[in-house]
């Protein structure tokens, strides 16, 4: 419970425009398990047909990658 209530947290924190991140540094970071996580930090690099196709692909979902655009 405790992890879904931080993984929340930093999915606020990623969405939001003025936050400042060492995009790399967190990337690298990240486990492989937080994938929605990654396509956010991934997005604050521009790579966001790598970012999509996580949503899309990895997380299965549509609604996902729809809200990412």
């Amino acid at each position: 419970e405790l992890g879904r209530i931080y993984r929340r947290k930093l999915r606020r924190f990623l969405q939001w425009p003025l936050a400042k991140v060492r995009s790399e540094r967190l990337l690298s970071s990240l486990p492989n398990t937080f994938l929605q996580e990654k396509a956010l930090v991934l997005g604050r690099l521009g790579k966001h047909e790598e970012a999509l196709r996580i949503l899309y692909i990895d997380c299965k979902s549509m609604d996902l990658a729809l809200e990412y655009c």
